[in-house]
Protein backbone atom coordinates (compact mmCIF):
# COMPACT_ATOMS: atom_id res chain seq x y z
CA UNK A 1 0.00 0.00 0.00
CA UNK A 2 3.51 2.34 0.21
CA UNK A 3 3.57 2.47 -3.40
CA UNK A 4 -0.09 4.02 -3.53
CA UNK A 5 1.10 6.92 -1.44
CA UNK A 6 4.12 7.27 -4.12
CA UNK A 7 1.75 8.04 -6.93
CA UNK A 8 0.55 11.44 -8.31
CA UNK A 9 -2.58 12.71 -6.76
CA UNK A 10 -4.52 12.10 -9.33
CA UNK A 11 -3.75 8.41 -9.75
CA UNK A 12 -4.35 7.45 -6.31
CA UNK A 13 -8.30 6.72 -6.55
CA UNK A 14 -7.89 4.60 -10.01
CA UNK A 15 -4.68 2.80 -8.21
CA UNK A 16 -6.49 2.22 -5.20
CA UNK A 17 -9.49 0.87 -6.88
CA UNK A 18 -7.87 -1.50 -8.74
CA UNK A 19 -5.76 -2.94 -5.87
CA UNK A 20 -8.65 -3.10 -3.63
CA UNK A 21 -10.46 -5.36 -6.57
CA UNK A 22 -7.50 -7.25 -7.17
CA UNK A 23 -7.05 -8.08 -3.35
CA UNK A 24 -11.23 -8.65 -3.33
CA UNK A 25 -10.59 -11.32 -7.02
CA UNK A 26 -7.75 -13.04 -5.08
CA UNK A 27 -10.40 -13.66 -1.82
CA UNK A 28 -8.79 -11.15 0.53
CA UNK A 29 -12.18 -9.31 1.58
CA UNK A 30 -11.00 -7.63 4.99
CA UNK A 31 -7.39 -6.44 2.86
CA UNK A 32 -9.53 -5.19 -0.10
CA UNK A 33 -12.05 -3.12 2.56
CA UNK A 34 -8.86 -1.81 4.19
CA UNK A 35 -7.24 -0.68 0.76
CA UNK A 36 -10.85 1.01 0.07
CA UNK A 37 -10.56 2.86 3.12
CA UNK A 38 -7.87 4.64 2.22
CA UNK A 39 -8.14 8.46 1.59
CA UNK A 40 -6.37 10.64 -1.37
CA UNK A 41 -3.90 12.63 0.22
CA UNK A 42 -4.37 16.34 -0.14
CA UNK A 43 -1.98 18.08 -2.24
CA UNK A 44 0.15 19.64 0.73
CA UNK A 45 -0.37 15.65 2.52
CA UNK A 46 1.18 14.44 -1.08
CA UNK A 47 4.23 16.67 -0.70
CA UNK A 48 5.18 16.04 2.84
CA UNK A 49 5.10 12.24 2.00
CA UNK A 50 7.43 13.07 -1.19
CA UNK A 51 9.54 14.98 0.53
CA UNK A 52 9.81 12.15 3.07
CA UNK A 53 10.74 9.62 0.45
CA UNK A 54 13.46 11.89 -1.63
CA UNK A 55 14.54 13.94 1.62
CA UNK A 56 14.44 10.55 3.88
CA UNK A 57 18.10 11.87 5.49
CA UNK A 58 16.91 15.15 5.84
CA UNK A 59 13.38 14.22 7.45
CA UNK A 60 15.33 11.91 9.75
CA UNK A 61 17.18 15.38 11.17
CA UNK A 62 13.54 16.43 11.86
CA UNK A 63 12.21 14.06 13.91
CA UNK A 64 15.27 13.80 15.42
CA UNK A 65 15.05 17.42 16.54
CA UNK A 66 11.93 16.85 17.63
CA UNK A 67 12.62 14.20 19.73
CA UNK A 68 15.30 16.33 21.10
CA UNK A 69 12.90 19.35 21.69
CA UNK A 70 10.14 17.14 23.50
CA UNK A 71 12.98 16.03 25.62
CA UNK A 72 13.93 19.30 26.46
CA UNK A 73 10.52 20.84 26.82
CA UNK A 74 9.87 18.70 30.62
CA UNK A 75 13.16 19.64 31.58
CA UNK A 76 15.21 23.21 30.38
CA UNK A 77 13.46 26.79 31.02
CA UNK A 78 11.74 29.04 28.65
CA UNK A 79 15.34 30.43 27.56
CA UNK A 80 17.27 27.60 27.48
CA UNK A 81 14.54 26.37 24.82
CA UNK A 82 14.90 29.18 22.54
CA UNK A 83 17.93 28.39 20.66
CA UNK A 84 16.13 24.73 20.06
CA UNK A 85 12.43 26.66 19.07
CA UNK A 86 14.93 28.69 16.64
CA UNK A 87 16.69 25.69 15.00
CA UNK A 88 12.98 24.36 14.14
CA UNK A 89 11.76 27.27 12.74
CA UNK A 90 14.88 27.01 10.46
CA UNK A 91 14.55 23.52 9.82
CA UNK A 92 11.30 23.62 8.79
CA UNK A 93 11.23 26.39 6.72
CA UNK A 94 14.63 24.88 4.76
CA UNK A 95 12.48 21.50 3.94
CA UNK A 96 9.09 23.07 3.23
CA UNK A 97 11.26 25.36 0.42
CA UNK A 98 12.73 22.01 -0.43
CA UNK A 99 9.61 20.34 -0.67
CA UNK A 100 7.98 22.95 -2.53
CA UNK A 101 10.69 22.55 -5.41
CA UNK A 102 10.19 18.88 -5.26
CA UNK A 103 6.77 19.28 -5.80
CA UNK A 104 7.49 21.80 -9.02
CA UNK A 105 10.03 19.19 -10.25
CA UNK A 106 7.24 16.56 -10.68
CA UNK A 107 4.73 19.58 -12.08
CA UNK A 108 2.77 20.47 -8.83
CA UNK A 109 4.09 23.52 -7.62
CA UNK A 110 2.41 24.17 -4.43
CA UNK A 111 0.57 27.50 -3.79
CA UNK A 112 1.23 29.44 -0.74
CA UNK A 113 -1.44 27.56 1.19
CA UNK A 114 -0.63 24.21 0.24
CA UNK A 115 3.28 25.46 1.52
CA UNK A 116 1.48 27.05 4.39
CA UNK A 117 0.43 23.46 5.43
CA UNK A 118 3.17 21.44 4.60
CA UNK A 119 5.12 23.55 7.13
CA UNK A 120 2.03 23.22 9.83
CA UNK A 121 2.81 19.41 9.57
CA UNK A 122 5.94 18.92 9.53
CA UNK A 123 5.91 20.88 12.99
CA UNK A 124 3.10 18.34 13.86
CA UNK A 125 6.03 16.04 13.72
CA UNK A 126 8.42 17.38 15.47
CA UNK A 127 5.79 17.21 18.33
CA UNK A 128 3.69 14.33 17.92
CA UNK A 129 5.55 11.02 17.86
CA UNK A 130 2.35 9.36 16.30
CA UNK A 131 2.26 12.25 13.32
CA UNK A 132 6.37 11.98 13.15
CA UNK A 133 5.98 7.97 13.01
CA UNK A 134 3.38 9.01 9.68
CA UNK A 135 5.51 11.44 7.96
CA UNK A 136 8.31 9.26 7.89
CA UNK A 137 6.55 6.47 6.45
CA UNK A 138 5.15 8.95 3.60
CA UNK A 139 1.91 7.69 4.79
CA UNK A 140 0.03 11.33 5.57
CA UNK A 141 -3.30 11.47 3.84
CA UNK A 142 -3.86 15.50 5.22
CA UNK A 143 -2.55 18.17 6.87
CA UNK A 144 -2.21 18.08 10.39
CA UNK A 145 -1.03 21.15 13.05
CA UNK A 146 -0.08 21.05 16.70
CA UNK A 147 0.17 24.28 19.00
CA UNK A 148 2.18 22.41 22.05
CA UNK A 149 5.20 24.13 21.42
CA UNK A 150 4.41 27.78 21.95
CA UNK A 151 7.92 29.29 22.84
CA UNK A 152 8.06 31.29 19.22
CA UNK A 153 4.59 33.31 19.70
CA UNK A 154 5.45 34.04 23.63
CA UNK A 155 9.06 35.62 23.23
CA UNK A 156 9.17 39.27 22.14
CA UNK A 157 9.60 40.20 18.87
CA UNK A 158 13.42 41.51 18.66
CA UNK A 159 14.44 37.75 19.66
CA UNK A 160 12.40 35.81 17.26
CA UNK A 161 14.35 34.97 14.02
CA UNK A 162 13.39 37.63 11.17
CA UNK A 163 10.83 35.56 9.21
CA UNK A 164 8.63 36.87 6.16
CA UNK A 165 5.81 35.03 6.37
CA UNK A 166 4.15 35.62 2.92
CA UNK A 167 0.98 33.55 3.40
CA UNK A 168 0.06 35.98 6.45
CA UNK A 169 0.64 39.38 4.51
CA UNK A 170 -1.16 38.09 1.17
CA UNK A 171 -4.06 36.68 3.76
CA UNK A 172 -3.71 40.90 5.13
CA UNK A 173 -4.16 42.27 1.62
CA UNK A 174 -7.59 40.06 0.93
CA UNK A 175 -10.73 41.89 1.71
CA UNK A 176 -13.01 39.10 3.95
CA UNK A 177 -15.16 38.35 0.57
CA UNK A 178 -12.28 37.25 -1.07
CA UNK A 179 -11.21 34.82 1.31
CA UNK A 180 -14.75 33.97 1.93
CA UNK A 181 -14.98 33.30 -1.38
CA UNK A 182 -12.16 30.98 -1.80
CA UNK A 183 -12.38 28.84 0.98
CA UNK A 184 -16.35 28.40 -0.29
CA UNK A 185 -14.71 27.46 -3.46
CA UNK A 186 -11.94 24.95 -1.86
CA UNK A 187 -14.61 23.39 0.29
CA UNK A 188 -16.92 23.04 -2.41
CA UNK A 189 -14.01 21.21 -4.61
CA UNK A 190 -13.06 19.04 -2.39
CA UNK A 191 -16.52 17.91 -1.35
CA UNK A 192 -16.83 17.38 -5.41
CA UNK A 193 -13.31 15.23 -5.39
CA UNK A 194 -14.74 13.15 -2.03
CA UNK A 195 -18.55 12.90 -3.83
CA UNK A 196 -16.54 11.85 -6.98
CA UNK A 197 -13.91 8.94 -5.52
CA UNK A 198 -17.01 7.97 -3.56
CA UNK A 199 -18.87 7.66 -6.88
CA UNK A 200 -15.87 5.57 -8.68
CA UNK A 201 -15.83 2.99 -5.46
CA UNK A 202 -19.23 2.50 -6.10
CA UNK A 203 -18.65 1.95 -9.44
CA UNK A 204 -15.79 -0.29 -8.75
CA UNK A 205 -18.07 -2.17 -6.63
CA UNK A 206 -21.02 -2.33 -8.60
CA UNK A 207 -18.40 -3.85 -11.50
CA UNK A 208 -17.33 -6.36 -9.72
CA UNK A 209 -20.75 -7.47 -8.41
CA UNK A 210 -21.70 -7.51 -12.07
CA UNK A 211 -18.68 -9.52 -13.01
CA UNK A 212 -19.64 -11.83 -10.08
CA UNK A 213 -23.46 -12.23 -11.16
CA UNK A 214 -22.39 -12.68 -14.41
CA UNK A 215 -20.28 -15.91 -13.93
CA UNK A 216 -22.93 -16.63 -11.57
CA UNK A 217 -25.41 -17.02 -14.27
CA UNK A 218 -23.03 -18.62 -17.27
CA UNK A 219 -22.35 -21.55 -14.51
CA UNK A 220 -26.58 -21.81 -13.98
CA UNK A 221 -26.81 -21.93 -17.95
CA UNK A 222 -24.74 -24.43 -18.28
CA UNK A 223 -26.09 -26.40 -15.69
CA UNK A 224 -29.17 -25.98 -17.40
CA UNK A 225 -28.20 -26.94 -20.68
CA UNK A 226 -26.16 -30.12 -19.20
CA UNK A 227 -29.60 -31.04 -17.69
CA UNK A 228 -31.83 -30.67 -20.40
CA UNK A 229 -29.58 -32.71 -22.48
CA UNK A 230 -29.77 -35.59 -19.69
CA UNK A 231 -33.54 -35.20 -19.56
CA UNK A 232 -33.76 -35.24 -23.56
CA UNK A 233 -31.57 -38.26 -23.47
CA UNK A 234 -33.91 -39.87 -20.80
CA UNK A 235 -36.91 -39.01 -22.83
CA UNK A 236 -35.22 -40.81 -26.02
CA UNK A 237 -34.42 -43.99 -23.99
CA UNK A 238 -38.40 -43.67 -22.40
CA UNK A 239 -39.27 -43.75 -25.74
CA UNK A 240 -37.47 -46.60 -27.05
CA UNK A 241 -38.51 -49.05 -24.23
CA UNK A 242 -41.54 -47.72 -25.14
CA UNK A 243 -41.48 -48.51 -28.39
CA UNK A 244 -39.66 -51.78 -27.17
CA UNK A 245 -42.45 -52.93 -24.95
CA UNK A 246 -45.00 -52.37 -27.40
CA UNK A 247 -42.83 -55.01 -30.00
CA UNK A 248 -42.85 -57.48 -26.89
CA UNK A 249 -46.46 -56.80 -26.58
CA UNK A 250 -47.40 -57.52 -29.88
CA UNK A 251 -45.11 -61.02 -29.66
CA UNK A 252 -46.68 -61.83 -26.57
CA UNK A 253 -50.08 -61.44 -28.76
CA UNK A 254 -48.95 -63.70 -31.09
CA UNK A 255 -47.20 -66.19 -29.60
CA UNK A 256 -50.61 -66.54 -27.32
CA UNK A 257 -52.57 -67.11 -30.50
CA UNK A 258 -50.16 -69.79 -31.45
CA UNK A 259 -50.46 -71.53 -28.65
CA UNK A 260 -53.90 -71.69 -28.55
CA UNK A 261 -53.76 -72.95 -31.81
CA UNK A 262 -51.32 -75.60 -31.06
CA UNK A 263 -53.09 -76.87 -28.41
CA UNK A 264 -56.27 -77.11 -30.09
CA UNK A 265 -54.58 -79.03 -32.43
CA UNK A 266 -53.00 -81.46 -30.20
CA UNK A 267 -56.50 -81.66 -28.13
CA UNK A 268 -58.22 -82.68 -31.53
CA UNK A 269 -54.24 -84.95 -32.85
CA UNK A 270 -55.76 -86.94 -29.42
CA UNK A 271 -58.77 -87.43 -29.99
CA UNK A 272 -58.01 -88.75 -33.15
CA UNK A 273 -55.60 -91.23 -31.65
CA UNK A 274 -57.93 -92.01 -28.98
CA UNK A 275 -60.59 -93.23 -32.21
CA UNK A 276 -58.28 -94.99 -33.66
CA UNK A 277 -56.86 -97.02 -30.44
CA UNK A 278 -61.01 -97.87 -30.02
CA UNK A 279 -61.18 -98.99 -33.74
CA UNK A 280 -58.34 -100.92 -33.20
CA UNK A 281 -59.29 -102.57 -30.66
CA UNK A 282 -62.52 -103.92 -31.84
CA UNK A 283 -60.88 -105.25 -34.53
CA UNK A 284 -59.23 -106.87 -32.41
CA UNK A 285 -61.91 -108.72 -30.78
CA UNK A 286 -64.05 -109.41 -33.86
Amino acid sequence: MDRLFSLDPGDFVAARDALAAEARSSGDRTRAQRIKGLRRPTVSAWVVNLLAREESASVGELLELGEALRAAHQTLSADELRPLAAQRTQVVEALTRRAARLAADHGHPPSEAVRAEVAGSLQAALADPEVAETVRRGRLSKPVSYSGFGLVESRPAAERPPVVDLSAARDRRRSRKEREAEQARAKAVAEARERLETLRSALVDARAAHSEAEEQHLEAAEELDRRSQEVADLRDELAAAEAAEAEAQEAEGRTRSALAEAEQAVERAEAEAEEAQHALEELGEG
